[in-house]
């Protein structure tokens, strides 16, 4: 099986599996581990490259231009390179493997909710699909920024802009997705009490 088909595969199954499996409880579980996660994991990675006196991370951005990129890189020292390095190799990867499932769980758990027809209810699922995509393009490519420094890869730097903007684009679109699931969900129960 090529690469084409495996991800096809799991872009069937993964809103498919969502569904079978997603409950209350597990998505107050996942909401309460990436609440977790936000609060005590993040500060203490962002700590770390605080403390190499570095610049505001690129990637908490929304978009940034290639000399822009190039001046915030410049203004780490070596260690903090590589201390952002293994940030975006770590719990940068970590973090988006959590968001992607609290939001797919919590999509499916209101989706059931309105009892939305299931191929609907995998397009809504698989949305964070996307934000995870982009998020780990953008590690990459800024990995590549870091551990390339003081060589500056122009369209790279480009590219990992973009990939930061298409991501905060999609965090928005399904923040806003959830919370129209939310409020229907909210709107039907308030009328199945009158």
């Amino acid at each position: 099986m090529n690469m084409a088909e495996t991800v096809l595969r799991f872009a069937k199954a993964y809103p498919e599996f969502v569904l079978r499996h997603t409950n209350l409880s597990r998505v107050l579980a996942l909401n309460a581990l990436y609440v977790v996660w936000v609060a005590l994991v993040m500060p203490f990675a962002a700590n770390i490259i605080s403390q190499a006196n570095g610049p505001r991370p690129l990637d908490l951005s929304f978009a940034y231009s290639a000399s822009d990129a190039f001046s915030r890189i410049a203004q780490f020292d070596g260690a903090g390179r590589q201390g952002y390095m293994v940030f975006l190799g770590t719990a940068d990867v970590i973090y988006p493997i959590i968001y992607t499932v609290t939001l797919s769980f919590t999509a499916a758990y209101l989706a059931k909710k309105l009892a939305l027809e299931p191929r609907r209810a995998g397009s809504l699922i698989s949305l964070p699909l996307i934000i995870f995509v982009f998020d780990i393009l953008e590690n990459f490519s800024i990995s590549m920024l870091l551990w390339s420094f003081p060589v500056k890869i122009v369209p790279l730097a480009w590219a990992a802009s973009a990939f930061t903007t298409l991501k905060w684009v999609f965090v928005a679109l399904v923040i806003a997705m959830i919370l129209v699931l939310l409020l229907r969900v909210i709107a039907v129960n308030i009328r199945a009490l009158k």
